[in-house]
């Protein structure tokens, strides 16, 4: 018979998510189309930021590391990577996942990537930890970018020109 207990309320951080148990380690990139880390970059210019998520534990229920909302990037959460490795054995589960973000800048100007948060319940210890990455200070150039919420305002809305007291007809060429 095995015991399921749940998982105390008390010191639970705001960035853990239910399935996040073990012990893990947090190690993070950002590269842009050529593969390498930028240290300038256009808005619009897409890049890939990596999350590796190491160690022993529940790593097929770990959820996606939490970031912290942005000014000047429109950041997703991209589909699974096939990257990881998850092997299961006497000792347990280990391994490691993989998850990646398309990051966006937006807005010109030295800009700075948000922290990324993981935060889990160690069972050998007994408590709730968190691992923090500190993202990575950009230098951005170009022009301010809609972002996506203020796209979905406009979205559906005729912007189109309009002449008025005139029809278009076939024979308007």
């Amino acid at each position: 018979a095995l015991e399921i207990k749940p998982l105390p309320t008390q010191g639970r951080p705001p960035w853990f998510k239910e399935g996040n148990v073990g012990r893990f380690n947090l190690a993070g990139t950002i590269r842009n189309a050529d593969g390498v880390q930028p240290d300038k970059v256009q808005t619009g210019e897409r890049l890939v930021m990596e999350l590796r998520v190491s160690g022993d534990g529940a790593l097929v229920s770990l959820k996606a590391p939490v970031l912290e909302p942005t000014d000047g990037f429109q950041i997703d959460l991209m589909p699974g990577t096939g990257d990881d490795e998850v092997l299961k054995d006497g000792a347990g589960m280990h391994g490691h996942r993989t998850f990646q973000y398309l990051v966006t800048p937006t807005k010109p100007g030295v800009r700075e990537l948000p922290p990324v948060r993981l935060s889990y319940f160690d069972p050998i210890a007994g408590s709730y930890k968190t691992l923090t990455w500190e993202g990575t200070r950009l230098d951005v150039a170009g022009h301010a970018l809609l972002d996506s919420a203020a796209g979905e305002l406009l979205r559906g809305d005729d912007i189109s020109a309009h002449v008025d007291g005139h029809q278009l007809s076939s024979q308007d060429r």
